[in-house]
């Protein structure tokens, strides 16, 4: 299903819209969700091959820690954004 495609006869605002985002390329929008697959597969995979259980916890625990501080500074630079209404993000 491509939630993408809007029908053009919706009326209101969405019809404005519907016409740039039939236009974006889907390859563009999917490439990022395979780069972050082709890196967490591997990582996921090292996990699972820890030669014991206390390895293969310490390696959860490096993951969960090291894993969410992207996320969290990318929540907290969109959350600043947003507050004070900076305009340093494209969207």
């Amino acid at each position: 299903m491509d939630v993408a495609r809007v029908p053009r006869d919706i009326p209101g605002p969405c019809a404005e819209a519907a016409l740039p985002i039939d236009r974006r390329d889907p390859l563009a929008e999917e490439a990022p969700l395979r780069l972050i697959l082709l890196v967490v597969l591997p990582v996921l995979t090292l996990i699972r091959r820890a030669p014991d259980e206390k390895a293969r916890e310490r390696r959860q625990w490096w993951l969960i820690r090291v894993g969410s501080m992207p996320i969290l500074l990318l929540g907290a630079f969109w959350l600043v954004d947003r507050v004070f209404q900076l305009g340093l993000m494209p969207f």
